[in-house]
């Protein structure tokens, strides 16, 4: 059984896409809205879950993280999230800036 996200969250969407391609079904027992409750949940041995390393990571006294071989290489669309209406701040032109060179 699975912890996951709930349905719309894009770490699910790659988890489905993930088992889909391989051709694995599964079956979500809990879904959570938020990173700590899932780590939370797994440690609590409700179910696994599949998350990026740095995630598995943040609780070594509850949660093991074990590699799953194989995976496809996922991209992710990092998007910047600003006030509607409002003239971009300094801080936040300079961070577009720096994302758009590359850093």
């Amino acid at each position: 059984m699975f912890v996951d996200f709930h349905r719309g969250f894009g770490a699910r969407e790659v988890t489905e896409e993930e088992c889909a391609g391989r051709k694995l079904s599964r079956r979500v027992a809990v879904e959570v809205n938020d990173v700590h409750s899932l780590l939370d949940f797994v440690g609590a041995g409700l179910g696994v879950a599949v998350v990026p390393r740095p995630i598995a990571r943040k609780r070594p006294n509850q949660v093991r993280a074990v590699p799953l071989t194989g995976a496809s290489a996922y991209t992710w669309q990092v998007w910047v999230a600003l006030p509607a209406g409002r003239p971009t701040s300094p801080p936040a032109t300079a961070l577009l800036r720096q994302a758009q060179l590359g850093g």
